[in-house]
């Protein structure tokens, strides 16, 4: 889509850029944090969840409201919801999940209750919600209020040897976003045109049937965007669980900037969500556009990856925040990383070890000095300053008909790396070949002919 031609068909829209920045940006509806929307109610009166105000059982009720879709005037998790012989005390919280069908364990996941029993709480035990999972799911961060008897909001970091909850109740998890709002990765091939509709479009292969079936064949608002200078990209913008397209103008375009135009996930791509003029300049040849959670609070930033010559020596991340509708910068990174523009890279952003934050994966192709495709990861919760892994993998060296993307395929909270096989191949259709996060992509998770032929030079691949 060049962005001239695409002002054209939307008339006017060219001079809101700067004033959509400010209020297209809606409230994220996962997002974990210090929201409780009663923070001075009396403490002795019961909230409309049926718990006492400000209690930990409230809050953490209100959050898991929440995460299934409910507000202050649609209740969807309430005392009901977890009662056990008409106690909601926080003890009685790991039995009311249980005998709700609910798993319970011990390991951790965002957007997860942790529990303790009757030895907290003076005996009427104590409930918190899982923010951050770190160093694979033996450090927690959760939110909580209440702990110290004063009714108001708290946050603390938690490991195996300290302070560790007696266990998780997986009532309303947090999933990553995807197209279809399962929380596993959808593949989407984005056509660019032209098309048979005259509009860019959307083809969606559910990860649910292993990609062998369509989710969706969708003509979004968007006129063709093949442009050398256009970047496709899906990621959850405005925090409601749904995977949005964004189309990237890296320039020229009539702003002067590197523009974001983003397709709303919940509408099937057939409204604009924004058209935000960003606070970056115009990219260039060496600048990789990803787009992912850099800071977790549940909304894509735009990561402009500089893969070098840099001001630092170094691969760098530059991070739009997606709560200001990549209006302002959220981070500039000097990586761990070298230069890493050789024709055999890719890069990639997904939250690799589970802790809620989009890490940077350099993908070598090949060749490579252990005679696979290697994924180097960088660790998004340092500011990519650090390593987090040095992966070879269970694939060959790629070739170029395979696209590189990152995704959670079996919806485990790790992203799984997939490669295209877009054609020609053995099953004679686009083919699916996924290594498993969860280690270290070593092993494959599955090998899928997908339902999609093979791909073309106006196709763009994308989870």
């Amino acid at each position: 889509m060049t962005p001239t031609r695409h002002r054209r068909r939307l008339a006017g829209l060219a001079g809101l850029l700067v004033l959509l920045a400010t209020l297209l940006v809606p409230t994220p509806a996962n997002a974990l944090g210090n929201d409780y929307p009663w923070p001075q109610a009396n403490m002795n009166q019961l909230s409309p969840l049926r718990f006492y105000y400000r209690n930990c059982t409230d809050y953490a009720a209100w959050t898991l409201n929440q995460q299934l879709g409910g507000s202050t005037t649609d209740i969807r998790f309430n005392w009901s919801s977890i009662q056990v012989n008409n106690s909601g005390h926080a003890k009685d919280w790991r039995q009311g999940a249980i005998n709700r069908g609910k798993p319970v364990d011990d390991t951790p996941r965002r957007g997860a209750v942790a529990w303790w029993g009757s030895n907290y709480g003076g005996g009427y035990g104590h409930v918190a919600m899982v923010a951050e999972v770190r160093d694979g799911g033996n450090t927690v961060v959760v939110h909580e209020y209440n702990r110290s008897y004063t009714g108001v909001f708290g946050a603390r970091t938690l490991t195996r040897s300290n302070g560790w909850p007696e266990a998780f109740l997986h009532i309303a998890d947090l999933r990553n976003p995807d197209v279809s709002g399962d929380g596993r990765a959808d593949l989407v091939i984005v056509a660019t045109g032209p098309t048979g509709s005259g509009r860019t479009e959307a083809h969606v292969l559910d990860a649910a049937t292993g990609y062998s079936t369509w989710y969706s064949h969708w003509a979004t608002a968007a006129g063709y965007s093949g442009a050398d200078s256009d970047r496709h990209l899906v990621g959850d913008v405005n925090g409601d669980g749904r995977a949005d397209l964004v189309i990237v103008g890296t320039g020229p375009t009539g702003s002067g900037r590197t523009e974001a135009h983003v397709l709303d996930g919940a509408t099937g791509y057939s409204t604009w969500l924004a058209h935000w003029a960003t606070a970056a300049g115009y990219g260039n040849s060496a600048d990789r556009f990803l787009l992912g959670d850099v800071n977790g609070d549940s909304r894509a930033d735009l990561v402009i990856v500089g893969t070098g010559p840099t001001g630092s020596g170094r691969t760098e991340a530059h991070v739009l925040d997606g709560a200001t509708g990549y209006s302002t910068w959220l981070a500039h990174w000097a990586t761990a990383a070298g230069y890493s523009g050789a024709d055999s890279d890719r890069h990639l952003v997904g939250d690799v070890n589970g802790d809620g934050r989009a890490d940077l994966v350099i993908v070598g192709t090949g060749p490579t000095g252990s005679g696979r495709t290697e994924a180097h990861v960088l660790d998004g919760a340092t500011g990519y300053s650090t390593w987090l892994a040095h992966w070879a993998t269970a694939a060959g060296y790629g070739n170029s008909a395979d696209r590189f993307v990152l995704g959670d395929v079996n919806g485990d909270s790790r992203a799984d790396l997939v490669i295209v096989g877009t054609g020609p191949t053995g099953s004679g259709r686009t083919e699916a070949h996924v290594l498993d996060g969860a280690t270290g992509y070593s092993t494959w998770l599955a090998h899928w002919a997908t339902a999609a032929g093979y791909g073309d030079s106006t196709l763009r691949y994308a989870m």
